[in-house]
C-alpha cells in the first residue's frame, strides 16, 4: 500500500487487485478467500489516488467486496473509475471466470464498463467449430451483455499475450482473430449486429470516454472535492 503514491507518480492508473490465485488482499477463483482488511485498506488508498479499479479475475466474495468498497466510496462523493478489463457472460460460457448477470448488472449501476474478450477459452465449451463459428458465438456475448447493460457500457479486450518474454504457445494460440488483421476483423463482425455509431463505441469510444479520459483528470477532481 505504502509504494502507491510512487507508483502513481511514475504513471499507474489502473489496478487489478487480485490474480485467480489466493493473495493478502483477496482471491481470485482457486480459493474462496474474500476481500481481506488489507485490500479494503489498498482499494481506498487507490481510489483516493484516482486510480482505476479492475473487477476482472476476482471470485464471487472478491468481488463483491470490491463492489461494497466502491459503492461506499461513491456514497463519499469520490469519483471512482471501475470495470473488468477482460470478462465475458458466465450464462452464455460457464467459466469461473465470466460474470453472471447479476455481476454485470452491479457494474452497470457502479457506472463501469465491461471488457469483452477474444480468448477462446471463455467464449464457447466447445471447441470443435470453426473459427468463423467462434468469432459469431463471440459476437453473442457482446450482444448479449449489450442487452443487459447497455451500448456505452462495453468494450473490447483481447488479453494479448504475444510480447510476454515467457510466452505459453498454447494460450497464444487461443485469441478467435488475427492479431495482425483483428481491427478490420472486429469491425466487420460488428457491423453485422449494430450500426456504425454503436460499433465505435464499442471499439474505442466508451473506453476512452469513460476509463481514460476519467483517469487523466481523476486526482485533480478529488483534490477539489476534498
Amino acid at each position: 500500500i505504502e509504494d502507491l503514491d510512487d507508483l502513481y507518480n511514475e504513471g499507474l492508473r489502473s489496478i487489478i487487485l487480485v490474480w485467480n490465485n489466493k493473495s493478502k488482499y483477496g482471491s481470485g477463483f482457486r480459493s474462496n478467500q474474500g476481500l481481506t482488511k488489507e485490500g479494503v485498506d489498498f482499494l481506498n488508498k487507490a481510489i483516493d489516488l484516482g486510480i482505476g479499479i479492475d473487477l476482472s479475475h476476482a471470485n464471487e466474495n472478491t468481488f463483491y467486496g470490491i463492489v461494497d468498497v466502491i459503492r461506499e466510496n461513491k456514497k463519499m462523493g469520490k469519483d471512482v473509475v471501475c470495470y473488468a478489463s477482460h470478462s465475458n457472460s458466465k450464462k452464455l460460457c460457464d467459466r469461473k471466470r465470466n460474470l453472471d448477470d447479476k455481476q454485470l448488472i452491479d457494474i452497470k449501476k457502479l457506472g463501469g464498463l465491461i471488457g469483452i474478450f477474444s480468448n477462446r477459452n471463455f467464449i464457447i465449451d466447445n471447441y470443435n467449430i470453426s473459427k468463423e463459428d467462434q468469432k459469431m458465438e463471440y459476437l453473442s456475448h457482446i450482444k448479449y451483455i449489450s442487452n443487459i447493460m447497455g451500448i456505452d457500457s462495453i468494450m473490447l479486450s483481447t488479453d494479448d499475450m504475444r510480447f510476454c518474454a515467457d510466452i505459453d504457445e498454447e494460450y497464444s494460440s487461443l485469441s478467435i482473430f488475427d492479431y495482425n488483421y483483428i481491427t478490420e476483423e472486429m469491425q466487420k463482425l460488428l457491423l453485422t449486429s449494430f450500426n456504425f455509431e454503436e460499433v465505435k463505441k464499442i471499439m474505442y469510444e466508451n473506453a476512452y470516454n469513460k476509463i481514460i479520459n476519467n483517469l487523466k483528470s481523476n486526482k485533480k477532481v478529488l483534490i477539489k472535492n476534498r
